[in-house]
């Protein structure tokens, strides 16, 4: 089965196959910047934390709080927070 017939049989419009390359060499890039350890923005961050705590992976406040004490230590120690 072809590409095109696939997305034609998942209901997927022809035009969002012309997309795939791009989302193809964005992954690529995500997967080179995880395995450099240097994320920089934050949907790097958020795979990086994704790929490293498995736990965050179901649960939105686990990830944002490993995403805290990882690339935030200056704003949560941890503990309560409070507006400054």
């Amino acid at each position: 089965m072809s590409d095109i017939e696939f997305f034609e049989d998942e209901g997927v419009a022809s035009s969002d196959v012309g997309e795939q390359p791009k989302l193809e060499a964005e992954r690529q890039a995500l997967l080179t910047v995880l395995a450099s350890s240097r994320p920089d923005t934050v949907v790097e961050r958020v795979a990086w934390i994704l790929n490293n705590y498995s736990e965050a992976r179901n649960s939105d406040i686990t990830l944002q709080l490993h995403y805290w004490e990882t690339f935030c230590p200056d704003n949560y120690n941890g503990y309560a927070i409070y507006i400054r």
